[in-house]
């Protein structure tokens, strides 16, 4: 069963959706489940007292497996939004989407950029994230550098 669901990280919101996915067994459970085996495997007749302490157990179990079958979702669609751009003196910032590493700077100081040119990539995650720019102009001035670790909505580059 998919459902999906928005979470604001850093004040960002994402859209995720997220599938169920088999359940396993705690420790836990499993340790209840053979005290359960042992009190249902006695040799004389189970006496009230035993009988409950069975269902207790019977009933934790349940309870824990429907907390691992809530738990036991997986991400499977995670929208990214775009950087965010903002007047400055000097130009219009561009700001990292979500943190990261710098893995590659596309551009150089001076060179002209058209909208949606490759401006670098940002590695959060264990994915590559291509930032592209949002509008036409020139790199005025490249704020980090390649290995850099950026936080979200940092800038990383102006552009008049």
């Amino acid at each position: 069963m998919k459902r999906k669901f928005k979470v604001t990280i850093n004040n960002k919101m994402y859209e995720v959706e997220v599938e169920e996915i088999g359940t396993e067994g705690t420790f836990q459970e499993d340790k209840m489940a053979d005290q359960e085996t042992i009190l249902n495997k006695k040799s004389e007749p189970i006496s009230a007292p035993d009988s409950e302490k069975a269902a207790k157990v019977l009933e934790k179990k349940k309870e824990k497996q429907k907390i691992k079958e809530k738990e036991g979702k997986k991400v499977e669609n995670i929208k990214i939004e775009e950087p965010r751009s903002t007047e400055s003196v000097e130009g219009k910032e561009v700001k990292a989407p979500l943190p990261g590493i710098i893995n590659e700077i596309a551009v150089v100081e001076g060179q002209a950029v058209k909208e949606g040119d490759k401006l670098l990539v940002i590695e959060a995650m264990k994915m590559e994230n291509e930032i592209p720019s949002e509008y036409n102009g020139v790199v005025e001035k490249i704020l980090v550098k390649k290995g850099d670790t950026v936080e979200g909505d940092q800038p990383l580059m102006i552009i008049k």
